[in-house]
């Protein structure tokens, strides 16, 4: 059923597209838009490795709450880093 569905073999059992039992299909992709996608994409854009020393792995066994806190935390953290490499920076360009 599934390879006539994506259309790999037609109902008489031909191949329709060879090496396609191996091929990735975008259908099957069962991160995209997920709560995994999500959770990388936060410990990736908040700095969890650096300001806290965890691997993704344990980022993701920690609760919720402690997930939540250190977001906030990581991002507060980012902004003041932030600020602070944009006031050098202008310090440098005003000399």
């Amino acid at each position: 059923m599934y390879d006539y569905d994506f259309g790999l073999r037609s109902r008489a059992g031909e191949v329709l597209q060879p090496l396609s039992t191996v091929k990735f299909k975008e259908q099957e992709n069962s991160i995209k838009d997920s709560y995994l996608e999500y959770s990388m994409k936060n410990y990736a854009r908040s700095g969890i490795k650096q300001i806290f020393g965890l691997t993704y792995l344990e980022y993701i066994s920690m609760p919720v709450d402690y997930i939540s806190s250190m977001m906030e935390i990581s991002t507060e953290m980012l902004k003041t880093r932030n600020n602070a490499l944009s006031d050098i920076e202008s310090e440098l360009n005003d000399e």
